[in-house]
């Protein structure tokens, strides 16, 4: 070989090199563009997804409410009837409310679990010195002493509450863990919340339990909750038969087993934003109320202050993180995992006769562990290519590629966190 052809070869060989060195990337990935007729309640734990839509979250991922710009808005006592309708593909409920009309329904599954609802409450005169259930078992009580040492506090004084059947369940349990009975207490009549709120703000009760609006008109005025129903149900056995567990369930959202099966990568998308959505709610409080109230009064024709978006996040329906969910999903001795909490509800209907023992498992109306560990297999599987690709030198196609791929991640969309991911790796 002369000087001049080994000089070539050298050459060649160089640039061969250095074109390895670059890490080569696949075509782009496309983000679908997917319309989602969508339904809201009217109240807090049901309108958060205008948080998504005003920040523009849910177009990153391709995914438009319909009719634009917000989907429909219905109240609760018609979900039934209007899923069945087929006029929506996702609602925003829970697996509760839809198990008495469960045999006429269309096969159904939460697949995105937003908050847990414990908004029921007995309240007490903000100046009456009563002390809280978590401020008794901080003393260093232990739970059965701290729930006895709680509802005595109630033993010989003025408590109202209203007739209401679900209101009810709660306030017999929590007599019941208290060891008294109604007989302990003097019972004062309230047949709404209306009068329920009347009653402790003119001091003619003591204590008092009442819905959700009243726990918030109250709380908000500096009335206190001594005991909840999260409290009742974080101390419950993990198990279906805790009668505990009755009183909270996951909020979330809801589509047909047909809609999920023909859309499972739609469903990720949406679950993402909602685990992005929530995260906020955690970070940013203010932010998120200030998006979530006015909304929200839009809709359901209420006057909220902003501060009132604090009490549900904080109390009434805590919106739990992505992170924090593993408890609900992966658990299985954790009391509000979905498993239990959607147990105890199906045993009601069981025990009422409206389904017979076994026909329904509570596996038949969520799918949000699957599409949970979906997303945690996506998240593992996208953080190992992108740290195999540090300290890479990547292609100007590569490069954008692994930061669209980090951005996903950072929000929560782990599917396409992983597609962009691998793509900027060349797979």
């Amino acid at each position: 070989m002369n000087i001049r052809n080994a000089i070539t070869m050298a050459a060649i060989a160089a640039a061969t090199a250095a074109a390895g060195a670059f890490q080569a990337a696949a075509e782009a990935p496309e983000i679908p563009q997917v319309k989602v007729r969508f339904a809201h309640f009217p109240y807090f734990d049901h309108t958060q997804s205008i948080i998504g839509l005003e920040q523009g979250w849910f177009d990153e991922v391709g995914i438009t409410f319909d009719p634009e710009p917000h989907g429909i808005v219905v109240q609760a006592s018609e979900a039934s009837a209007v899923f069945a309708s087929g006029r929506v593909d996702v609602m925003s409920a829970s697996a509760q409310l839809f198990l008495p009309a469960a045999p006429t329904l269309p096969p159904l599954k939460v697949f995105h679990y937003a908050d847990i609802f414990q908004g029921y409450a007995v309240m007490a005169q903000p100046d009456g010195g009563a002390k809280s259930f978590q401020e008794i078992l901080g003393e260093g009580m232990t739970p059965d002493d701290a729930f006895k040492a709680t509802m005595d506090q109630l033993r010989g004084k003025r408590f109202a509450f209203p007739t209401e059947a679900a209101i009810k369940g709660f306030i017999d349990l929590s007599i019941q863990k208290g060891g008294m009975t109604l007989e302990d207490v003097d019972a004062v009549g309230a047949p709404d919340d209306a009068a329920n709120v009347a009653l402790m703000q003119a001091g003619r009760a003591d204590f008092q339990v009442g819905g959700v609006p009243s726990r918030m008109t109250l709380q908000i005025a500096g009335f206190k909750p001594i005991l909840t129903s999260g409290d009742l149900a974080a101390y419950a056995g993990p198990s279906a038969d805790s009668i505990e567990l009755r009183a909270v369930f996951h909020d979330g959202w809801v589509a047909s087993d047909e809609w999920i099966n023909a859309n499972y990568e739609t469903v990720l998308r949406l679950t993402s934003v909602g685990f992005r959505i929530n995260q906020f709610i955690n970070d940013h409080a203010d932010e998120a109320a200030a998006i979530h109230t006015p909304f929200l009064n839009s809709v359901a024709g209420t006057s909220f202050a902003n501060e009132v978006a604090h009490v549900a996040y904080t109390s009434l329906d805590p919106f739990w993180t992505f992170d924090a969910q593993t408890g609900w999903i992966m658990d299985k001795d954790n009391p509000l995992n979905a498993e239990y909490v959607i147990g105890s509800a199906i045993k009601i209907y069981e025990e009422q006769g409206l389904f017979q023992e076994g026909e329904y498992s509570w596996d038949q109306f969520t799918l949000a562990h699957q599409v949970y560990n979906d997303l945690a297999k996506y998240k593992s599987d996208a953080e190992t290519i992108l740290a195999d690709l540090e300290g890479s030198e990547l292609s100007d196609d590569a490069a954008a590629l692994r930061d669209k791929a980090m951005a996903f991640h950072a929000a929560f969309d782990f599917l396409d966190a992983y597609r962009f991911a691998k793509a900027a790796a060349g797979g």
